[in-house]
């Protein structure tokens, strides 16, 4: 593994020759097309996302404007995966610009289904949790569909704990869904 100050080389392959490289750096404002595409392969893929397909319009400059906000800001930030040339995740750690909520951050990631098992999601965490610590946010939250047992499984994995239920939260295909609210300290 090379860890570098912005941006992580990292081998996920078999082997020890590389073979599939995995690169977690901050989002940049020429990455604005690449995210929309992701982000809506994402939504399309998973009914676990809070926007299903063709629900989430973006444009090209709404999201060079997001990505020049969060390189402003010294406690949010988007980093991006990128296996083998192509965009395969993202995580971003959004805070609130109260200074009693400053200490705490709001996780979002999303990872193409078929980049699942290449470490590619707990890369995305471990990069979110590491860079929390470096700029002094001590909690980390996210919330989980219920019944979306893998990635439950893997937040637990992690350290993150259920801290609360939020009933009925979303509605996806017809069906009313529970999203459990996760929380992790780390510093």
């Amino acid at each position: 593994m090379t860890f570098t100050k912005e941006t992580d080389a990292i081998n996920v392959g078999s082997s020890s020759i590389p073979d599939n490289i995995l690169i977690i750096r901050p989002v940049d404002l020429n990455d604005a097309h690449a995210i929309i595409h992701l982000q809506q392969d994402i939504d399309t893929e998973s009914d676990f996302m809070l926007f299903g397909k063709d629900a989430q319009k973006m444009s090209i400059q709404f999201i060079r404007k997001r990505i020049g906000e969060w390189k402003k800001s010294e406690n949010t930030r988007m980093f991006v995966g990128i296996l083998n040339g192509e965009f395969v995740g993202f995580v971003a750690l959004v805070t609130l610009p109260s200074p009693q909520a400053s200490h705490r951050a709001t996780i979002e990631i999303g990872v193409h289904r078929s980049y699942y098992k290449k470490s590619v999601w707990t890369s995305l965490m471990s990069k979110a949790e590491a860079w929390a610590q470096e700029v002094g946010i001590s909690r980390l939250e996210l919330t989980v569909v219920e019944n979306n047992v893998p990635v439950l499984d893997l937040y637990k994995k992690l350290g993150y704990s259920v801290e609360g239920t939020r009933s009925n939260s979303l509605l996806i295909n017809e069906e009313y869904i529970n999203e459990l609210y996760m929380g992790k300290n780390v510093y």
